[in-house]
């Protein structure tokens, strides 16, 4: 059965609301600068991951009123995946023991939509240190991610062209070679292209199976590789 995002049981809140009274006038000009800032949902949760408050941020982000979502469970945000694992109440429990806790993925606002969220949620403490709420900080950084998506497809389709023109520059070098020796020189040639390395050596099988024969080989000296025109499969590679 799906889980559903619990309900905020009564007195959930009063150490988070005792703590708010005690603010005194600071309150409206918290409530100021928390309205003001429209990039980032900020808002409170109770012990249990109820919601609390809500900010003019937390409704472009999340696309729900305070009077829709003040009293749902945070992990309304979740999708079901994350909530079947306990991934929301994880989170706080992190929180809870560390200070603090972090996370990037994805989130869904009201209307369904995901998005990618930053967020950040840190425990609040009273005097006596017992938790009593959580500061839940979510930016949304969609846009971020997805120019990171299309840098990497990009990436990977230049790779893809890059491959394809090697593969072809291959095909037609080794289509114009007359000899053997000359087209065990040009795939040496290029498996070192490819591969970035230093040197390279092409081997093939003998006739009855036993042993590796070296048949081209690039940036050595014959003299590294005079004792090792032979040797056995089980052996060790001779030349480094």
């Amino acid at each position: 059965m799906k889980p559903t995002p619990p309900e905020r049981g009564e007195g959930s809140a009063s150490g988070f609301s005792d703590q708010s009274e005690a603010s005194g006038s600071a309150g409206p000009w918290y409530r100021l600068l928390i309205d003001s800032v429209d990039e980032y949902a900020i808002f409170a949760l109770d012990s249990t991951g109820h919601v609390l408050t809500w900010n003019k941020g937390a409704q472009r982000v999340k696309g729900y009123t305070a009077e829709e979502i003040v009293g749902k469970h945070f992990s309304l945000f979740y999708s079901d995946a994350d909530r079947m694992s306990g991934s929301p109440d994880l989170k706080l429990q992190l929180a809870t023991e560390h200070g603090a806790a972090q996370d990037e993925g994805w989130r869904f606002r009201k209307d369904g939509t995901q998005f990618w969220a930053s967020v950040v949620i840190t425990a609040l403490r009273d005097p006596a240190g017992k938790v009593i709420g959580f500061a839940k900080v979510t930016r949304d950084l969609t846009a971020r991610k997805e120019a990171e998506e299309s840098s990497r497809r990009l990436a990977a389709a230049e790779a893809a062209r890059a491959e394809a023109f090697r593969l072809q520059r291959v095909t037609s070098r080794l289509a114009s070679m007359v000899t053997e020796q000359e087209a065990a020189a040009a795939i040496v040639s290029e498996a070192i292209a490819a591969f970035g390395a230093c040197n390279g050596v092409l081997c093939t099988l003998t006739s009855d199976g036993n042993e590796l024969e070296i048949r081209s080989f690039e940036h050595l000296s014959p003299e590294a590789i005079r004792d090792y025109s032979r040797f056995g499969l089980d052996a060790p590679y001779p030349i480094c």
